[in-house]
């Protein structure tokens, strides 16, 4: 009931035309990946790595809202975290606005930031608790030297503004905020530097039912307003097929499916897609029974991550599994309108 009540309010949002699908790319991102030591004792010994990303590649063109979905310790907010290299990826290459965004050091790095930002996804802890709303949304302009005095204090009630905040918030302390404020906050500051891509990391998740609806109703005008291109990462399957044009599945590292919004969710070629699919709450009961009747259920837990199945991942909870699967890992290849990296796709 709850995602339905947050698309209901949703569709009372007029959409505005996306960006063609023929836009040129904002993000490239080339063959990346993260891995992590595993260690072991008190003397830290290393008993052996996760690879929390595995050999992913993707790219969003201009104005285009991608959705990144998958399973809770698949992989998705380290991907996020490593696009802006708040950690380092181990390899692969990122491109942002044809700039090697992953070869960039020092002021070069930092200036190239300003086109790339994050909301993350807990408003509590993303807040420094000792500055006031005057204090953090004023820090972007200060490193980077851009307003100063009354050509500052007009930028930031323009940003409170834009996230619908009163401009007495300035002097007051993030704890006198409630979630949602917080996270309105939270993006004002994402949009300070007027970057072109925003990072949405599951923005409502920590957030009452009550008030998901207007934070994503909130970033649907922004994106429109201002031309951002967006990285959405979400759980809610209903609402990043109301806000995104193309959808992204992650499955244990690595990506198992990509395609158009409209194509993902009529015919989803990965039968992890299709299990998700599966999972969503729908409101007419004979189309639910449909739904449920058409797609296998997801059964067994995520594999360990530091110990991976060999082959395709998720061939041990595949209910469409070939030998095949478990001797060898399957590729992203074209298949319907997007790319699936399954062996049985469109079989």
């Amino acid at each position: 009931m709850e995602s339905l009540t947050i698309v209901n309010t949703l569709l009372e949002t007029p959409t505005q035309p996306m960006a063609s699908p023929a836009s040129p790319p904002l993000l490239e991102v080339q063959n990346l990946t993260k891995t992590f030591p595993v260690k072991q004792g008190l003397l830290g010994m290393n008993k052996g790595t996760v690879q929390a990303v595995s050999d992913v590649s993707f790219s969003i063109p201009t104005g285009r809202t991608l959705g990144l979905v998958g399973e809770s310790g698949c992989g998705k907010t380290t991907l996020s975290r490593c696009l802006l290299r708040l950690i380092e990826p181990t390899t692969g290459e990122i491109w942002l606005d044809g700039q090697p965004f992953h070869a960039l050091k020092g002021d070069a790095l930092r200036q190239a930031r300003r086109n790339m930002q994050m909301v993350f996804q807990n408003p509590y802890a993303s807040l420094n608790p000792k500055l006031t709303i005057r204090e953090t949304l004023a820090e972007p302009f200060e490193i980077f030297n851009l307003a100063k005095g009354q050509a500052l204090e007009a930028e930031l009630f323009t940003l409170l503004d834009l996230v619908g905040l009163p401009k007495e918030a300035l002097g007051r302390m993030p704890h006198e905020f409630s979630g949602g404020q917080r996270q309105r906050i939270g993006i004002a500051r994402a949009l300070a530097l007027k970057p072109k891509l925003l990072i949405a990391d599951e923005p409502v998740s920590a957030l009452d039912v009550s008030v998901q609806a207007q934070i994503l109703n909130l970033l649907q005008s922004l994106k429109q307003e201002l031309g951002l291109t967006l990285l959405f990462i979400s759980h809610n399957l209903s609402v990043v097929e109301h806000l995104c044009d193309d959808v992204m599945v992650m499955y244990l590292g690595r990506i198992v499916e990509n395609a158009p919004k409209e194509a993902l969710f009529t015919n989803p070629q990965h039968p992890y897609t299709q299990s998700l699919l599966r999972a969503v709450p729908i409101a007419d009961p004979v189309v639910a029974k449909a739904n449920k009747l058409l797609y296998k259920p997801l059964v067994g837990d995520l594999p360990n991550p530091a110990n991976p199945p060999s082959g395709c991942a998720f061939h041990t909870r595949c209910p469409v599994a070939v030998e095949r699967c478990s001797a060898e890992r399957p590729v992203l290849a074209p298949c319907g309108e997007g790319l699936v990296a399954c062996w049985e796709a469109g079989k």
